[in-house]
């Protein structure tokens, strides 16, 4: 059936006015954006909900049969003020929900609109006239290529290539889900959890100890990074995962130079285990930040924002909640539902959902057996994406074990810490251990300097044994019991004090070979076999001295001077980019104020009176939608106003083409220079 052009078309402001408030409200509801601000009236309502960015945001969100609907009422629709026959269905009603397409005369056919409670009815009977917003061609002819796309992937699931547009099955493809036991569900959820955990605290512990360079251009360099990986014992994809989520939660940060855990980090620690799932939790929903750190984009490097991933993560969580408890589901039929659900908007964003569903793993939403690809929803997950915080805290606290208090060593000097570690032992251990990755637990190693660094903090020997005693059941390996006495008994050999500097050591042979290897400039002088006086101070020949690899310690009144100072820390970093859509408003306060848009209808301005920008477009709008003739007031480039006799031909950013109706000639106007529209009368 050809197009037709309805003598007297029906505005989408004309429409709407015929709604009662519940049903205005609910179309507002599905519209989030078009309430923020709240619009003063209802022309500035229709203004939004028919600006370009509005519809595109709307038909982004549209399923498979909705989208195939829309595409042929458009490709039907050769006018674009003109309007198209379409069979009614759950498709065209979804359309008209939304407010993308209405009814082109006024009583024609059902509404497409519920009251209060905003379903759409399913409509029977012969096809019904209806007008689509103007913006809806631009926007399928900018996206005509990939809508196209994301339906021919999608096979002949949902009937999308039913030429009328409207959908054969119902509902998305289905699941065809595996056993899981609850039992062995919970258990991977607790390792793989507390390994994340884990893996964020061994991170701290290696950026405090060997702080990975800045780059200038921001990001962390790539053999930090390396360094960094290898040091942890994990791959670059699971660090960088860890990176970005440890930046997010604003426990790592950056000086001028290097990137340094701040003072979230300590207090973090200190966190019971569910608190710091909880935090991780919280950090990863909300981050717009996709983990790099491959050959093309360092770590941490600015420009790694995609706005699309809170909503994805969100989108996953719900379609694995629809997986039966007990049971986990491929994910190619994970990936084919969300394809279903929003082909447009999932075709942008395809390539992030394998580090969603990664992320989703390591934070226990999801469940996956040891083998294959499968994956399901963890009760937390289930509770997280109901928007129950607490419960989902809950569910994990159930699952995972507290600090652990034990540190397990061994003969090789390695210590193992099964689980996540105290944060007083976990502090002492980094104070004389060095961090070396994870295996069944976090892993330190024993080495002369870790150990000598302790005592450079004020630990003694006998405190580093007792300590370990307390916190080993198994007892003090001998290996490590001779290294702790060897460091001992080499600490504070080589002492440097003022002279204005001096070097003492407890054996002349040592203090031969530093005068032997002394940097120029030194000036190093032996006065007794075991002392030598310099002119520069301590702390000069301490640095000097630990680059010919000899380690001092200074002295005051003959007692070593140990070092008591915090380690650096990163400045509090800036809110790290997190998700910060549409909030939704109330439902009552929506009604609300399409009630008072109802009841008070925007007045036509007074002449030179001035209106909001919003209003004028919507009036123009309506124009351009009827053909309608209107006399605009427009400022001129000297501060004065003219008026215009035109027909408004569209209004799209920020601008208005119309058809000037004195020589017929079709001109472009400014719309933040129009002061006032009234009709032609």
């Amino acid at each position: 059936m050809a197009p037709s052009r309805p003598a007297r078309a029906q505005t989408f402001t004309a429409w709407l006015s015929g709604l009662d408030a519940g049903q205005v409200a609910a179309m507002a509801m599905r519209r989030p954006d078009t309430l923020h601000p709240l619009p003063r009236d209802l022309r500035a309502f229709t203004a939004r909900a028919s600006s370009r960015a509005s519809v595109a945001r709307a038909v982004d969100h549209l399923n498979a049969p909705e989208l195939t609907c829309l595409l042929r009422l458009a490709e039907a629709a050769e006018d674009p003020l003109g309007s198209v026959p379409a069979e009614p269905g759950p498709a065209l009603d979804a359309l008209i929900l939304l407010g993308l397409v209405w009814p082109a005369h006024p009583g024609s056919g059902p509404a497409g609109l519920s009251g209060a409670d905003g379903e759409a009815p399913a409509h029977d009977g012969p096809p019904l006239a209806v007008r689509l917003q103007p913006e809806i061609f631009r926007v399928l002819r900018a996206e005509e290529t990939d809508a196209q796309a994301a339906l021919s992937g999608l096979g002949d699931v949902g009937g999308h290539d039913d030429l009328s547009g409207q959908p054969g099955p119902a509902g998305p493809p289905g699941f065809t889900p595996a056993p899981l036991p609850a039992d062995r569900a919970a258990h991977l959820v607790a390792g793989t959890v507390t390994s994340t955990i884990g893996l964020i605290i061994a991170l701290l512990d290696a950026i405090d100890a060997d702080p990975p360079r800045r780059l200038r251009s921001g990001g962390m360099g790539r053999r930090d990074a390396q360094r960094l990986a290898q040091t942890l014992d994990t791959d670059q994809a699971e660090l960088a995962f860890a990176v970005e989520l440890a930046y997010g939660a604003a426990l790592i940060g950056e000086d001028e130079e290097h990137w340094l855990p701040t003072r979230r980090a300590g207090e973090f620690s200190a966190l019971a285990v569910p608190e710091q799932w909880a935090k991780l939790m919280q950090s990863w929903w909300a981050s717009l930040r996709q983990p790099a750190g491959n050959d093309d984009v360092a770590l941490l490097a600015p420009g790694s924002e995609r706005a699309g991933l809170p909503g994805l993560r969100a989108e996953v969580l719900r379609e694995l909640t629809e997986v039966p408890e007990g049971t986990v589901v491929p994910r190619a039929e994970l990936a084919a539902r969300l394809r279903w659900r929003r082909p447009l908007g999932f075709a942008r964003r395809e390539s992030l959902l394998p580090g969603v569903i990664d992320g989703a793993i390591r934070l226990g939403l999801a469940t996956r057996p040891l083998r294959g690809d499968a994956i399901g929803c963890s009760p937390a997950g289930r509770r997280w994406s109901a928007g129950e915080r607490n419960g989902a805290r809950e569910e994990m606290a159930a699952l995972l074990p507290a600090h652990t208090h034990e540190v397990l060593l061994q003969a090789d000097l390695t210590a193992i810490v099964p689980g996540v570690p105290a944060p007083e032992l976990r502090g002492f251990l980094t104070s004389v251990a060095t961090p070396r990755g994870r295996g069944q637990g976090q892993i330190f190693r024993f080495t002369p300097e870790s150990v000598t660094a302790g005592m450079h903090r004020g630990l003694t020997a006998q405190t580093i044994l007792e300590r370990l005693r307390e916190w080993s059941p198994t007892g003090i390996p001998q290996p490590l019991e001779y290294l702790i006495a060897d460091a001992d008994r080499r600490f504070g050999r080589i002492r440097v004090g003022r002279a204005r500097g001096y070097v003492r050591t407890e054996e002349p042979d040592e203090l031969e070979r530093i005068l032997a290897q002394q940097p120029i400039g030194l000036g190093l002088q032996r006065i007794a076999p075991t002392v030598a006086i310099s002119a520069v101070t301590p702390v000069a020949l301490i640095q000097a001295l630990e680059e010919i690899g000899v380690r001092a310690v200074a002295e005051q009144d003959g007692v070593p001077v140990v070092t008591t100072e915090p380690p650096p820390r990163a400045p509090e970093p800036s809110a790290p980019a997190i998700s910060s859509g549409p909030r939704a408003l109330p439902g009552e306060a929506v009604r609300a104020a399409a009630e008072r848009w109802l009841a008070e209808p925007a007045e036509e301005p007074q002449e030179g009176a001035a209106s909001a920008p919003e209003s004028l477009a919507g009036r123009l709008q309506d124009a351009a939608s009827a053909g309608r003739a209107v006399i605009v007031t427009a400022a001129d480039s000297r501060g004065g106003a003219h008026q215009l006799h035109i027909v408004p031909l569209s209004v799209h950013g920020g601008r208005i083409r119309a058809r000037r109706v004195a020589d017929d000639a079709e001109i472009t106007l400014v719309l933040h220079r129009v002061q006032a529209v009234r009709p032609a009368g």
